[in-house]
């Protein structure tokens, strides 16, 4: 499964920035259940991010907040409800939640993906992405 995931990966276009994540791999193994997400934190879950251009900006905004609770760091979890329960989700879910993810990134200058790890789960894929940004400013935080 890890070499099909890889293939659908380099055949997407619109991944030509995974080439430039240091650490990025599948882990062929069951996700574990999460704590229930809290509103503060550098942690975000995701069910998946629905690909509608108007969601971008919002999904940069949350983002945002959550690399400045972690101090320039974020865990976003897609597969996995607020509640932490591991469902996952499909390839074509996963593709268009990490593209957005990706998009939403870019808005926000000096952020990078750091790691993206790849999981199985009950239903699918779930993923982790690693996000930092060491020149976060801190201006539109009220």
């Amino acid at each position: 499964m890890q070499r099909q995931l890889c293939d659908v990966f380099r055949e997407r276009k619109d991944f030509d920035w995974l080439h430039k994540v240091p650490k990025y791999n599948y882990i062929n193994k069951l996700f574990p259940r999460q704590p229930q997400e809290i509103d503060d934190g550098n942690r975000e879950y995701k069910w998946f991010l629905s690909k509608a251009s108007h969601l971008v900006d919002k999904i940069a905004t949350q983002l945002k907040y959550r690399l400045y609770e972690g101090d320039g760091k974020a865990l976003y979890i897609i597969g996995v409800m607020d509640d932490g329960d591991p469902i996952g989700i499909s390839t074509k879910k996963l593709l268009n939640s990490l593209s957005l993810l990706y998009e939403a990134s870019q808005i926000i200058s000096n952020t990078l993906i750091n790691t993206l790890r790849i999981y199985k789960a009950r239903e699918g894929y779930i993923a982790t992405i690693r996000l930092s940004n060491d020149k976060l400013e801190i201006s539109w935080v009220l």
